[in-house]
């Protein structure tokens, strides 16, 4: 009788002693290892409560008060070609093309003392080679006796700039030899000068119409609309 009372209780421990090792293993289970949306691991526990994983502080996983802003990569910019023009031009030719008014318009200085009509300027031009030099001559003509009293003298060398149809803007350096005219007898004044050009500015003056022509006069620049103004690309090639 005492050995089965003795086997019994010792049945009662054993089986004691094993829930006990379930309910620890159980609870040892519970701890669940998790990874937030955010990407910080944490221990979840059966009561709903839980802490940072692997040392990890709540300081580490806040997020940034300020922000950086991505800015998006913006692609380079193409740099700007210049146009290289290359073309065979006839040194051993002495030749010219007609002279042709490319400009008529008023005169802004000398509408104000003789009206629209009488304070007009004139500009005619030519296409020369010589020799391989290919310039461009240019005259202009004014109605009346002395220009240089409205002008001023251009015995220095002064710029003019032809302005294209495409945007581009050629400025050129009269040669020397700028000369004027006066005849007071037929109330007219005539300024003649020359421009020698480059292969890319006769390229530009091949691919654009020349719309306006500024002129650098000693006392005051005037802009003079050009009537013509495919001239140069027609008569250009007649010399090269």
């Amino acid at each position: 009788m005492y050995f089965r009372r003795k086997f019994i209780a010792m049945r009662i421990f054993y089986a004691i002693a094993f829930l006990l090792m379930l309910l620890v293993g159980g609870k040892v289970s519970a701890q669940i290892r998790a990874t937030t949306a955010a990407g910080n691991k944490v221990l979840l526990f059966p009561n709903g409560t839980w802490k940072y994983d692997e040392g990890q502080t709540i300081i580490d996983t806040l997020p940034n008060p300020n922000p950086q802003p991505q800015q998006a990569a913006v692609a380079p910019a193409p740099a700007a070609k210049q146009a290289s023009w290359s073309m065979k031009i006839d040194s051993s030719r002495v030749d010219s093309t007609l002279k042709v008014q490319i400009i008529d318009v008023s005169s802004p200085r000398l509408a104000r003392f003789f009206g629209e009509e009488k304070g007009r300027m004139r500009c005619s031009a030519e296409c020369v080679n010589e020799k391989g030099v290919i310039s461009i001559r240019l005259e202009w003509a004014a109605a009346v006796g002395d220009a240089n009293r409205y002008f001023g003298f251009m015995r220095d060398v002064k710029d003019v700039t032809f302005v294209l149809a495409s945007g581009q803007e050629l400025k050129f350096q009269y040669n020397p030899g700028f000369k004027d005219h006066f005849f007071d007898n037929y109330n007219i004044s005539y300024y003649n000068g020359s421009v020698t050009l480059t292969k890319n500015e006769i390229g530009a003056l091949l691919s654009s119409p020349v719309v306006r022509i500024d002129m650098d006069w000693k006392k005051a620049p005037e802009e003079y609309d050009v009537k013509d103004t495919e001239y140069f690309m027609n008569n250009l090639p007649k010399v090269l």
